[in-house]
């Protein structure tokens, strides 16, 4: 969702980007702070993952609007976590075009 979004954002003209609501991360920070309850097996590659989501994709939502390098890393960084975690949880991988 964070890659499809920030690619729609980044292609639109200026007067029509999509807003970028603050919930977009709040969402994500909300499942990363849950990982840690659910990971009952002790899976360090699972606590891995999730440090990995909040280091690169928790950014403060101003300066995602003001940043045009954060803009253009946040869905790269996206689309390649959801990659490995999908090929960790044996799902399809998809991509965002």
């Amino acid at each position: 969702m964070v890659a499809q979004r920030m690619t729609e954002y980044n292609a639109a003209e200026d007067r029509q980007k999509p807003r970028l609501y603050d919930s977009m991360i709040t969402s994500i920070v909300e499942i990363v702070d849950v990982v840690p309850k659910l990971n009952i097996g002790g899976d360090t590659e699972l606590d891995r993952m999730a440090s990995e989501v909040r280091r690169s994709l928790v950014i403060d939502p101003q300066e995602l609007r003001k940043s045009e390098n954060v803009r253009s890393d946040t869905p790269k960084a996206a689309v390649d976590i959801a990659q490995r975690m999908a090929a960790y949880m044996g799902a399809p991988v998809t991509t965002v075009e």
